[in-house]
């Protein structure tokens, strides 16, 4: 596959290849047989949030981008940790 190819070029790829295929910190698209390695990003985003709180810390910004699914557990874990802190931490 050529550099630069599209992730429906990369997965159209994926449903025709008849070896084992492990996808590394990614969501697995219907109709491709593959397994999974995930990383716990919300695990590391509970903890880095938490510590900060401790810190003293109450006003975050968060920039998240790349792949949806770890985008998307950093973002829910900052909110969920932040969410449970009393005095009004915020992102």
């Amino acid at each position: 596959m050529e550099d630069g190819a599209t992730v429906t070029e990369i997965f159209m790829a994926l449903r025709e290849v008849s070896v084992p295929v492990v996808l590394v910190d990614r969501d697995i698209a219907p109709g491709i047989n593959a397994r999974r390695a995930a990383f716990d990003h919300a695990a590391g985003m509970r903890a880095a949030t938490a510590h900060l709180v401790e810190l003293g810390h109450r006003r975050f910004a968060l920039i998240t981008g790349g792949p949806e699914r770890p985008a998307r557990e950093r973002r829910r874990a900052v909110e969920e940790t932040l969410a449970a802190v009393v005095d009004g931490a915020a992102c």
